[in-house]
């Protein structure tokens, strides 16, 4: 939760947002502790962590993600992989954090699952906007995962990333992700 509430700061300019469950509750900026100039600045830096840097797992043409990898030492095994992002950079809708425990290196585990559901989000932004645009009521969604090992692909499922058939989604989900 903290790792979110610190990016969505980040991709917000700075200003550290009120969680919201809703897409009807109102936005409530609770502070601004980095000034937009220095948000801008990180955004920058994040991004390259995405281009060139230990997150190019995550560097998909047309997400434009902006993001930090990161591994927990984990004493009793694998490290813990983590993969905090948000997208698009230069008009961030979303924040995406992964955390797998016992999954190695959040640059080649974590990311490519923030990646997916990013892509997921994004491709329904997408497809709402042409679905008002036509009058529908109703979009259709494909996630999917590909060049993931075995435990990667598990860890899809469990976010309903694994490839499968489309699935119908009401234009009333308006949950945010965060």
């Amino acid at each position: 939760g903290s790792l979110a509430l610190v990016m969505g700061a980040i991709a917000n300019g700075g200003k550290f947002m009120a969680p919201r469950l809703l897409m009807d509750d109102p936005p409530l900026v609770l502070t601004e502790p980095v000034k937009a100039t220095i948000a801008q600045e990180v955004t920058r830096l994040l991004r390259r962590v995405v281009t060139e840097g230990t997150g190019r797992a995550a560097n998909k043409e047309g997400l434009e993600i902006a993001g930090k990898t990161g591994t927990a030492e984990n004493p009793h095994g694998k490290g813990h992989a983590w993969f905090a992002c948000f997208a698009p950079a230069s008009a961030p809708r979303y924040c995406v954090v992964v955390i797998i425990e016992n999954g190695g290196y959040g640059g080649s585990v974590a990311a490519p699952l923030a990646t997916a559901m990013l892509e997921r989000l994004l491709a329904k932004d997408s497809a709402e906007a042409t679905s008002n645009e036509a009058g529908d009521e109703r979009l259709s969604v494909t996630p999917q995962v590909t060049g993931v090992s075995k435990p990667e692909q598990k860890a899809g499922e469990m976010f309903g990333l694994a490839p499968s058939p489309p699935q119908l989604l009401d234009r009333k989900d308006q949950g945010i992700i965060l």
